[in-house]
């Protein structure tokens, strides 16, 4: 049943909204996979933290139409899906790249991470990206390191100079 003028404002709005509020989405095909496939999906993105919607091309392009990424308008063709992340852009990308080695009739055709348009292969790029909290543990472990490794020289020096004022003691009690 089409969409009355009011329900396509309506539909745009909500598109610009969720835009708004995510690091990032893809557009995909979703051409041949079944109903249970699609649930699996939907069930894996939402795990990571984003959300999966079939979009609406015509309503999707008026919502980016303000947008600095107009190349992606030559992608919003035939049946396409979204997915939004929330804070973490790559923990959605990575499942759905895991999907699509699993079912070969997905197709990736675009994506965006703040405002940055990113064509599929950049796409890929970006799930070879370690998550948010991965990400956060390195830094954190970086910054950690060499408060450790000066924890590490200076209990090291201590137990050597214990080391060697045993030895020096027990060198003198022999000699005694």
């Amino acid at each position: 049943m089409p969409l009355n003028r009011t329900q396509k404002k309506e539909l745009t709005d909500e598109y610009k909204g969720i835009i708004d509020q995510s690091a990032g989405f893809v557009i995909f095909e979703y051409r041949g996979i079944t109903v249970e496939e699609v649930t699996n999906l939907r069930n894996k993105i939402r795990e990571a933290g984003g959300v999966t919607r079939v979009v609406k091309n015509r309503m999707l392009k008026r919502a980016i139409e303000d947008r600095p990424y107009p190349e992606l308008n030559e992608h919003l063709t035939g049946p396409n899906a979204i997915i939004f992340s929330g804070d973490d852009p790559v923990a959605p990308v990575k499942n759905l790249m895991d999907f699509v080695k699993e079912h070969e009739n997905l197709k990736i055709k675009a994506g965006v991470v703040n405002d940055t348009f990113l064509d599929a292969a950049q796409v890929e790029q970006l799930s070879k990206i370690p998550p948010k909290d991965q990400l956060y543990a390195k830094i954190l472990g970086g910054i950690k390191a060499p408060a450790s490794n000066i924890l590490g020289c200076v209990k090291g020096a201590h137990q050597k100079l214990h080391g060697l004022i045993k030895a020096l003691a027990e060198k003198i009690e022999d000699a005694a």
